[in-house]
């Protein structure tokens, strides 16, 4: 069925292997081409409503497939994808009409995301299994010290109408928190609109969060509202707000201000009334130190500071964490639930977790795909880097063997470092050490820290 059908035209035979494995369970039909005539071909019968379009296609590039797409009209979303960020390709995409634009490697979260946004109407079947309930607002899971200490203050200021910002390193529940903040307050029935600001590059950012109108830039065949337009009379969270551009800080800090803004493109004032809930894990006074916030607008976020701890410092969580992501992904992935055994729940006891409970969650979903011994095994590997002499049944064999395992314990421990320095601020650590930003994600992926938000 066309309205139950989603269009991939990638010529990564890996990428769409994934792609079919993840819609197919979740009701949805994709159809999946290497080229962009075929694609093109397929779009014509098939209409489907979502497509995705890889930017370098063999024959026709993915640009020319989208444009030709967007001609044919029908109100089919287009998401560009690429393996490289770059800022031209981005705009162009945007302009011709791409509905988003995603780069490799992409997460079962962003896809899923992109198809709650754009894809089919989920009442048919459902996409995402519902995970099991988990106690307080916002999902937040435990019953820790910190946690009811956090609550209490999440009662205090949910109500009122202050700014919040939220800060703490990458993975550890910011945007829990967030969603908490708000399903506790009086505008719970509105929506809650969230906008990564270290996502996009300042060209889209700024049209993301204040919209366009009808010709404002080559390819707007229509206006299009912002997310602040979108998070009327509910709540803004504003995720990383520390890497927003200069040029974009003082619009926003005008809208804090003011309540006003105006479109791209557009002179109309429109008046909107949201609840604004910032987070970072940037230090941001540092940041007004040097230059990259502006002071005022630090100020304005600045009316409740809520600090949320990494997960080393609350271990005591660990375990309800554990067998709360178990139960989600045993019931998501239809896999036989049995109980998380003692060894396991030890060695993520003893781990440091640098990536939070993001890091914790990856980690208990390889455990339900692949098995306790894969899951386990980047844990085990940091214990034993911790403790050399654990690892004397494990010597290498060759010099060759001693060389290859020396500089990759001492790349990882670099990379550590410098996230850590960063409070898992990737982008900042890739310029310190001194290598793409692109490069630094595939070696936190070959390296297996977890992913930061």
């Amino acid at each position: 069925m066309a309205e139950r059908s989603v269009l991939l035209v990638d010529d990564d035979p890996g990428f769409r292997k994934m792609f079919r494995g993840l819609l197919a369970p979740q009701g949805l039909e994709p159809i999946c081409c290497a080229n962009g005539e075929e694609g093109l071909s397929l779009f014509d019968r098939r209409r489907p409503l979502l497509s995705f379009v890889d930017v370098l296609l063999p024959g026709m590039s993915g640009l020319d497939l989208l444009r030709e797409i967007k001609h044919r009209g029908q109100g089919s979303s287009v998401v560009m994808v690429s393996s490289h960020q770059d800022t031209g390709t981005i705009v162009q995409a945007m302009r011709l009409g791409a509905s988003d634009f995603l780069i490799k490697p992409i997460s079962e979260e962003a896809l899923c995301g992109i198809l709650d946004r754009h894809g089919p109407p989920a009442h048919a079947s459902p996409r995402h299994p519902l995970p099991p309930p988990a106690p307080g607002a916002g999902g937040m899971v435990g019953d820790s010290p910190f946690l009811r200490q956090l609550s209490v203050l999440i009662d205090q200021v949910a109500d009122t109408e202050a700014t919040i910002l939220l800060q703490g390193e990458s993975g550890v529940g910011k945007g829990m928190a967030a969603r908490a903040i708000h399903e506790r307050s009086q505008r719970r029935d509105c929506p809650f609109v969230k906008v990564n600001c270290a996502a996009l590059p300042a060209e889209l950012l700024e049209a993301e969060l204040f919209g366009y109108e009808r010709g404002a830039f080559t390819g707007a065949v229509r206006g299009k509202p912002g997310r602040f337009e979108l998070a009327h009379r509910g709540t803004l969270f504003l995720d990383e707000v520390g890497e927003l551009p200069l040029p974009l800080q003082a619009k926003l800090l005008h809208v804090l201000q003011d309540t006003t803004f105006s479109r791209l493109g557009g002179n109309a004032e429109i008046r909107v009334d949201v609840r604004i809930i910032a987070a970072s894990n940037r230090n941001l006074e540092l940041a007004v130190q040097g230059g990259l916030l502006r002071p005022d607008l630090y100020f304005r976020l600045n009316v409740v500071n809520l600090i949320i701890p990494p997960l080393r410092e609350r271990r005591e969580e660990i375990p309800d964490l554990a067998h709360f992501f178990h139960a989600k992904f045993c019931r998501q992935y239809n896999r036989q639930q049995s109980a998380l055994g003692p060894e396991t729940l030890q060695a993520f006891a003893a781990y440091q977790w640098p990536g939070n409970i993001r890091e914790l969650e990856n980690a208990i979903k390889r455990l339900v795909l692949l098995g306790a011994e894969s899951a386990l095994a980047p844990i085990r590997a940091a214990r034993l880097e911790e403790c050399p002499a654990a690892a004397a049944d494990e010597r290498p064999t060759s010099l060759k063997d001693v060389s290859r395992r020396a500089a990759r314990q001492a790349e990882r421990q670099l990379i550590l470092e410098a996230l850590r320095q960063t409070r898992w601020n990737r982008r900042e650590a890739a310029r310190r050490l001194g290598i793409s930003y692109k490069s630094l994600l595939h070696k936190i992926s070959t390296h297996e820290f977890a992913s930061s938000s």
